[in-house]
């Protein structure tokens, strides 16, 4: 795809029918937490959809024209990926590649994983890129299978004094979350024996009452994988350059939805739930053994109650490549 084509893509996704008209109120809310707490973490909890990361970038923008602090925005990316985000002159775009028949990258590879790649992925890319004055993207990641720990400490090492400017942890619902790891995730890692945690933890343990944690759910929609599991513990997980789509919808989520706006706030008064959903980033039709709810291959519900907030959505929507 040309820089040409590119463009009308992402053209075409801004005038995708997709309701905020909730999220002025919602940004005032997460503004009055960052303002109240040294970090405030953002969770996705599909690994795949297109209002997140358009919730994030007007986020960003509300922010931006209601003060005059600072942004530091920690993500789940590769640290090196996010340095080229700030200090490119120009987006380079790259051919799209498989490598060693398992990898895939994609057009955006200097800048985003696979798995992010897309048409609002980009755009939130350029305007943090246009905003370099006000935010600082921080990648995380350290490129290793074992890599909480580590993530939590480079963003505990990098935060913003409270009163110098606002700090946000973007990722994945269960890295954001205080989780411990599944024995399905424990066995890849060096020394499984050893219990490791999700970066969440490690923030909470350190930050207290200062670490605010907004999960997000949705009712129904379409969630893009990136790749395919095979054998009930992902044994083998093969990625390819063609992403899977599938539907989903979670019945007991009904009477959450709002009727007037798709994208609400609830604290957990008002979301009186047991169980949260997650997507996995491959398609992983073995999961539904771990929690027979009947949906899409790579859902599953994790027990947790240490959230503070849910960010839901009615509907999400498809997520496009580019």
């Amino acid at each position: 795809m040309s820089t040409r084509q590119i463009r009308k893509t992402i053209k075409k996704t801004k005038k995708k029918n997709v309701s905020n008209n909730n999220t002025f109120e919602i940004n005032k809310k997460i503004l009055a937490l960052l303002d109240t707490h040294q970090l405030v973490g953002i969770g996705d909890f599909t690994h795949g959809c297109t209002d997140i990361p358009i919730f994030i970038k007007q986020l960003l923008d509300f922010i931006i024209k209601n003060t005059n602090k600072q942004i530091k925005l920690f993500t789940e990316n590769s640290a090196w990926r996010c340095e080229n985000i700030m200090k490119h002159s120009k987006l380079i775009y790259k051919k799209p590649l498989l490598w060693n028949n398992k990898w895939p990258s994609g057009k955006l590879t200097l800048y985003a994983g696979y798995g992010a790649e897309s048409p609002e992925c980009l755009e939130l890319i350029k305007f943090i890129r246009k905003h370099r004055n006000r935010i600082t993207i921080i990648g995380a990641d350290p490129d290793i299978i074992d890599r909480d720990e580590a993530m939590a400490k480079t963003i505990l090492d990098g935060l913003l004094p409270k009163n110098e400017g606002y700090n946000i942890w973007y990722a994945a619902n269960h890295h954001v979350d205080t989780d411990k790891y599944e024995e399905m995730n424990q066995k890849w890692l060096p020394n499984p024996e050893i219990q490791r945690y999700f970066a969440g933890y490690h923030l909470c343990n350190k930050l207290g009452n200062e670490y605010c944690i907004i999960l997000s759910q949705a009712y129904k929609g379409i969630v893009r994988y990136s790749g395919v599991c095979i054998g009930d513990d992902c044994e083998y997980r093969i990625s390819n350059l063609d992403y899977i789509w599938k539907d989903f919808i979670i019945p007991d989520y009904k009477k959450y939805a709002n009727k007037k706006t798709n994208i609400s706030f609830y604290d957990k008064k008002e979301f009186n739930v047991d169980k949260l959903a997650i997507f996995n980033a491959p398609y992983h039709a073995g999961l539904k053994k771990i929690e027979p709810i009947g949906l899409s291959g790579g859902f599953y519900s994790r027990n947790t109650k240490n959230w503070n907030y849910i960010l839901f959505f009615n509907e999400i929507h498809k997520l496009e490549s580019i």
